[in-house]
């Protein structure tokens, strides 16, 4: 019998602004698909707003995004819940496409920084560090 591991989904709270309250269930990815996205993303950071290629970037980006989506407490006017598909992300709207992905990102980095450090190797090089004998 093997080991089963959960992979950890990815949680997007947002405590601020004009989206708090929001939370979003995204699937956890592996390092292809994030550093693709990461691409995409400063590729769409990196051009002027008015040119034409930085919405073919922001459609990249979000063509990235939408199969990550999992779950979110999204919900309209009249309190009908909004699908969490490509359609009911589109029809949020740019803005809030672009705050999921850019707190998606904030996520992601935050979560590699703390593997890093949980998983970091120990400087053997440190005053610390056992001395090996050399002779």
């Amino acid at each position: 019998m093997g080991f089963k591991r959960e992979a950890p989904a990815v949680r997007l709270d947002f405590e601020h602004g004009d989206l708090a309250g929001l939370e979003v269930v995204t699937k956890p990815v592996g390092t292809t698909l994030v550093t693709e996205a990461m691409g995409k993303l400063q590729r769409f950071q990196d051009l002027d707003e008015a040119d034409p290629e930085n919405w073919a970037a922001f459609k990249a980006v979000v063509d990235v995004f939408r199969p990550v989506l999992v779950s979110w407490n999204l919900e309209d006017m009249a309190g009908t819940p909004v699908p969490c598909d490509a359609s009911g992300l589109e029809s949020q709207g740019v803005s809030f496409e672009l705050a999921l992905i850019f707190k998606w990102a904030e996520a992601l980095t935050t979560y590699a920084n703390q593997m890093a450090e949980e998983f970091a190797i120990p400087d053997n090089e440190s005053d610390d560090a056992p001395k090996t004998p050399t002779g």
